[in-house]
């Protein structure tokens, strides 16, 4: 299940609490969610472009 866009801000505070493993690994998994967001009209544009992976 996607999480809907209302919960980015909560799930992105969520990012300062992991580590570069588990944001290397989930990042991918938003982008995916931004994309089908775009599709479905909900958002205009992916919040996470400028997010790059942790060292």
């Amino acid at each position: 299940m996607l999480t809907p866009p209302q919960e980015l801000p909560r799930r992105a505070a969520r990012a300062d609490e992991m580590d570069a493993n588990t944001v290397n690994r989930e990042l991918p998994i938003a982008r995916k969610a931004m994309g089908w967001w775009q599709r479905q009209g909900w958002i205009a544009c992916d919040p996470t472009i400028d997010i790059e992976r942790w060292p």
